[in-house]
């Protein structure tokens, strides 16, 4: 094929130094905050769409974070109760929901009720699994992974580990530990908080002995080891833990209130993500492709904050960028390719085909660049020819579904690309491929 000559160097610089995958510092942003609203935990949809508990009011929200503004609405209210806390997915677009009472000092005991939310061609339904129980209410909670149908859930007043059938409504004590428990006239009462499952493993956080550790489970959720502390806080530290989330590799994301978001490596060494912008955070969930985390927060202890926040910490969120797939821009790219034509004013008047390579940060970067171009009806011309030639995974794009999916709706032209675009040439190397790609491009654009 072949186009009317063009501006070429422009198009082509989609491909490289704007869009680099290199580290940088973490970066978080809020995109999110509901006035007045306390966010106490968070679930993600296969959509993409977030789903968010709240305290006082017993709303539930949803909002999709990659919209620009994101919109919270309010899709459900449970009667009978004031607050709701854990929200986890038991199967597709299946999602199981504690509720309770919540004083605003301390949980009700036995004010426990189990709901289920149903997501079915575009329609939510909620079904009450049981009313009363002698239990709970449990604060975070989580599918077993064998059994998705069976749930276990923190009792964190009571220190307890509850296995609640979600088909039958039957309640049982699963594991009890002095590990879970709360410390006698501790601050907050509160023993254990969030739980989590990785492989073999429930991995928890409690509240009164600031502590993330983690014990031994069989599929039922039996306890069949001793409880393992992974990390402590320093003693007299004001810091507490709560609720977090597991990562393919095992670092969990854990909100520390009041203020920080901390990565905790397997080996326990703490990393803090983020401080000062985070109101009281509450829970941590992933992205469905994990490559953004997003934390929701209780919207205290900030006087520059109205309400509950969600903030997302994009790729970036170590030094160790390179093993995730496509990531998007970070804010600084972002900034960096709105700037480009403010910079370089020359390229605002004189580009007339504007060529993209299929990755992700790529086509943002020309979409966030040159805005004018696409109100007057020119389209990103996505061409895989002119992708990043290295192998590396950070490099290596997505199906062609998905990042059609991920553009919906823009000016971006994806006619050009094959289905297996992303797959990169057994055997040769990077280096080889830059060789390659230039007299290709260069043969199929100009005449």
């Amino acid at each position: 094929m072949h186009y009317t000559p063009v501006s070429v160097l422009p198009a082509l610089l989609l491909s490289g130094t704007l869009s680099s995958c290199l580290p940088s510092p973490p970066k978080v942003r809020e995109i999110v905050e509901i006035p007045g609203v306390r966010i106490e935990n968070v679930a993600s949809r296969s959509n993409g769409e977030l789903l968010l508990s709240t305290m006082g009011e017993a709303k539930l929200y949803s909002v999709n974070p990659y919209k620009s503004p994101p919109k919270p609405e309010v899709i459900a209210q449970i009667e009978g109760v004031n607050s709701l806390f854990g929200i986890t997915e038991i199967g597709d677009d299946v999602f199981a929901l504690a509720t309770g009472n919540d004083t605003g000092q301390q949980f009700q005991n036995n004010s426990m009720k189990l709901s289920l939310l149903k997501f079915k061609h575009g329609q939510l339904s909620v079904d009450t699994v049981f009313e009363e129980s002698k239990y709970g209410p449990v604060n975070g909670i989580v599918a077993l992974p064998h059994y998705k149908h069976i749930i276990l859930g923190a009792d964190s007043v009571r220190g307890e580990i509850l296995r609640i059938d979600t088909t039958t409504g039957k309640v049982r004590v699963a594991i009890q530990d002095k590990e879970f428990t709360p410390i006698v006239d501790g601050l907050y009462g509160l023993g254990v908080n969030g739980i989590k499952i990785y492989k073999d493993y429930l991995y928890f956080t409690n509240t009164d002995r600031q502590t993330f550790g983690r014990m031994k489970i069989d599929k039922l959720g039996n306890k069949v080891g001793d409880v393992e502390i992974i990390y402590r806080l320093e003693k007299g530290s004001l810091s507490i833990p709560d609720d977090f989330i597991m990562d393919k590799n095992g670092n969990a994301y854990v909100g520390f209130w009041q203020d920080r978001l901390i990565k905790i490596i397997p080996d326990g060494k703490a990393i803090v993500l983020s401080e000062g912008l985070l109101a009281g955070p509450t829970s941590v969930i992933l992205s469905r492709d994990a490559k953004s985390v997003f934390v929701v927060t209780a919207g205290q202890n900030n006087d520059n904050v109205s309400g509950g926040q969600v903030v997302q910490g994009v790729h970036n969120l170590s030094h160790a960028n390179h093993d995730l797939p496509d990531p998007e821009l970070t804010p600084l790219g972002e900034e960096q390719a709105q700037a480009l034509t403010t910079k370089f004013p020359e390229l605002a008047n004189n580009v007339e085909l504007i060529i993209s390579s299929p990755l992700q940060r790529t086509i943002q970067t020309a979409l966030l660049a040159f805005p004018l171009k696409f109100k007057a009806g020119m389209q990103v011309l996505a061409w895989s020819e002119v992708q990043e030639a290295s192998d590396l995974i950070c490099d290596t794009g997505s199906q062609l579904p998905d990042i059609q999916a991920r553009f919906h709706g823009l000016p971006v032209d994806f006619s050009l690309i094959e289905p297996d675009w992303y797959l990169k040439m057994t055997g040769l190397m990077p280096s080889i491929l830059k060789q390659l790609t230039g007299p290709t491009v260069r043969s199929a654009l100009l005449p």
